[in-house]
């Protein structure tokens, strides 16, 4: 008989592994706030519980002292939809970080990162207590007239 990993374990290992393989390196250099800043490109793929797959690309944009809004462009098991948020987040010295993020009718999610390549992108794991949803991303930070 095969052992059988549930979707959470799989996502909890996945995002484990992400923060353990991502952290020492970026730790030497040290994060904070203004190690994420400017507009970053943002894919993220999941699964909403008895709902289906989901899907949304989309740009966050940070301030560099620890305040964020996004827009997505979402796709839950075929439905096609707009998401506006905003919010904080912190980031830590160890290059890990957390944010809270709302919508303007007063939906909260939660979200976990772990900042890598001196904060030119990151990875983003959905947290929010209870939501029924398993989402991970990864985004990579907009080209500027003044970046290499």
């Amino acid at each position: 008989m095969r052992p059988i990993v549930s979707l959470g374990t799989a996502g909890a290992l996945a995002a484990a592994f992400v923060v353990a393989t991502s952290a020492p390196t970026n730790a030497r250099a040290g994060c904070s706030n203004a190690t994420l800043n400017g507009a970053y490109s943002v894919r993220a793929t999941g699964d909403v519980i008895g709902i289906g797959p989901f899907a949304a690309v989309g740009v966050f944009a940070f301030d560099g002292n620890g305040h964020v809004a996004a827009s997505l462009v979402t796709r839950t098991n075929g439905a096609n939809g707009l998401s506006n948020v905003a919010g904080t987040y912190s980031v830590a010295p160890d290059c890990t970080a957390a944010d809270t993020l709302s919508t303007a009718t007063g939906v909260v999610s939660t979200h976990s990162y772990a900042i890598f390549d001196r904060g030119r992108g990151f990875y983003i794991l959905n947290t929010t207590v209870g939501a029924p949803n398993v989402v991970i991303g990864e985004a990579r930070k907009q080209a500027g007239a003044n970046d290499e």
